[in-house]
């Protein structure tokens, strides 16, 4: 009878982590302040490399990164206690225009970062990152914009290792729109 209730159980938690095919990341509001911001955004959402290049992956143990065009791949190494694991990231960067996702004085964006050739942890578990980017112009030299992400789980997504997977993902947020006002400045 015991066996039975803790068959329920799991069952129970593993098809409620299905109920949601994804995790909504906080919102992130970001400011960049250069000449012609908004020109100098475009240009780095449509060749990505120098932002892949300036990213610092957080969250773990980072080893022989790599970035060049649209993909960026490294090691991480997360540690529990005695325990670590490292896995390959490998990630691939598209971009395109959506004004219909923001306000009509706002320039809109889809951002997706997906994860396939990284390691059967990452890609048993997590799908991809899909992110909203809506950007005003202030003037010239000033934009404002909101990211707003989703990482999205595979159907064998484990409540264990998917937890493990997606902080490592997660934590890339913040170092991403570091990497990307960083390029957009540099320009």
């Amino acid at each position: 009878m015991q066996k039975m209730m803790v068959f329920i159980f799991l069952s129970f938690i593993s098809m409620a982590s299905l109920a949601n095919e994804f995790f909504s990341i906080p919102a992130v509001v970001f400011q960049i302040e250069t000449p012609d911001a908004l020109e100098k955004l475009e240009m780095t959402l449509k060749y990505p490399e120098g932002l892949l290049q300036k990213f610092k992956p957080e969250g773990a143990v980072i080893t022989k990164k790599t970035g060049n065009n649209n993909n960026i791949s490294f090691y991480a190494t997360k540690s529990y206690l005695t325990f670590s694991h490292t896995v390959y990231v490998n990630g691939t960067f598209e971009s395109s225009e959506k004004d219909i996702l923001c306000d009509k004085n706002e320039k809109g964006y889809d951002l997706n970062f997906n994860f396939e050739g990284s390691d059967s942890m990452i890609t048993d578990n997590i799908d991809r990152i899909n992110a909203k980017l809506c950007v005003k112009v202030l003037n010239t030299k000033l934009i404002t914009g909101v990211v707003r992400a989703r990482i999205y789980k595979q159907q064998s997504y484990s409540n264990l290792l998917g937890s493990v997977v997606k902080g490592i993902i997660e934590a890339q947020i913040n170092p991403l729109l570091k990497a990307l006002r960083e390029d957009v400045q540099a320009q």
